[in-house]
């Protein structure tokens, strides 16, 4: 399956929108921002939550692109 990246993705609404978009597609969205993920059920302890095809983290976006 291919992997879309919604990095920055704040609330998470971008990256709804893009599996809506393109239903063949894993999404992961991507915040630094706890607050704003807390709205899609990111709690800050694990920092991660995730439904069907679409994975919400909470990260540093300067060291993804790094790694990237």
């Amino acid at each position: 399956m291919p992997l879309l990246l919604d990095s920055g993705c704040g609330t998470g609404d971008s990256a709804l929108r893009l599996a809506e978009r393109f239903p063949g597609h894993a999404l992961i969205g991507l915040d630094k921002s706890l607050s704003r993920l807390r709205q899609r059920g990111v709690d800050g302890v694990d920092g991660v939550v995730s439904s069907a095809r679409c994975c919400f983290v909470l990260g540093d976006l300067v060291d993804l692109w790094r790694l990237l």
